[in-house]
């Protein structure tokens, strides 16, 4: 997709569970990667020419951020995932 411009406008999209609530979430969870830089380093082997120049990240961050402001917050991968 390019622009008038000839720009490549393409991009890859992403919608990445890892929110908090998503961490407890049953179906699938042993086979659920929940760990942020995991999905990312898997998408590097996945795809080591990417197939766009830009990626549309979906993920909650209101909810990541609320679980780390949490004053007795113990969840040290939303702390994780926020961080990346």
């Amino acid at each position: 997709n390019n622009s008038a411009s000839g720009d490549d406008l393409s991009y890859m999209a992403l919608h990445a569970r890892i929110e908090p609530d998503m961490q407890v979430h049953c179906p699938c969870h042993t086979k659920k990667v929940k760990n942020f830089t995991d999905i990312l380093d898997m998408l590097y082997r996945k795809f080591p020419d990417p197939p766009s120049p830009r990626v549309f990240l979906i993920l909650n961050r209101l909810s990541l951020e609320k679980t780390v402001a949490t004053p007795d917050n113990t969840n040290i991968l939303a702390v994780h995932n926020l961080d990346v």
